[in-house]
């Protein structure tokens, strides 16, 4: 990882990104993730942001983060943007549909396209929000999930192999 005042670089990693599996059935739990996660501290509401400059491999994008459960927001191994928790949610409901890990299942944004995301969270709701810009100015909302998290969480940049990320901001 090099870090310097505009620009976050992770390379030499052979991570396989954000682990699969089912946190409501016990024998498929137990999921690894293997990425480089770069962040810091934040309390209550926040927002983590930034642009995606180079992205290798199936996780490059914005985190954050409390032990396994997390909310990711990036670029997936081909390019397309992905938003997707864990919750550690295990309840079953009449559905019995797997709720944690989730994919947003989000259409029409890439990282070549929208290189700049964010996502925001609020505390008492627990909702956690995705952006993508093609600027860095003008936001679109892409997505929500309900992600409930601990008052004090990591936010940061994340990569499974190889990203370059610029304009990282944790509000």
């Amino acid at each position: 990882v090099t870090i310097d005042k505009h620009r976050i670089a992770i390379a030499g990693g052979n991570g396989t990104g954000l682990g699969e599996g089912d946190d409501n059935r016990l024998y498929e739990r137990d999921i690894h993730d293997s990425l480089t996660f770069v962040n810091q501290v934040i309390t209550g509401s926040g927002s983590v942001s930034s642009r995606i400059d180079t992205a290798a491999g199936p996780a490059s994008g914005v985190m954050l983060r409390a032990d396994a459960r997390y909310v990711y927001f990036g670029a997936d191994a081909t390019g397309r943007l992905v938003l997707q928790n864990r919750t550690r949610d295990s309840r079953h409901d009449w559905q019995d549909e797997r709720r944690s890990p989730l994919d947003a299942g989000i259409a029409g944004y890439t990282a070549a396209e929208y290189p700049y995301v964010r996502l925001v969270r609020d505390i008492d709701s627990h909702f956690v929000r995705a952006y993508a810009s093609k600027d860095g100015q003008a936001w679109s909302f892409v997505a929500e999930l309900f992600t409930p998290l601990p008052e004090a969480i990591y936010a940061g940049v994340a990569a499974a192999t190889t990203a370059t990320f610029s304009d990282a901001r944790i509000d």
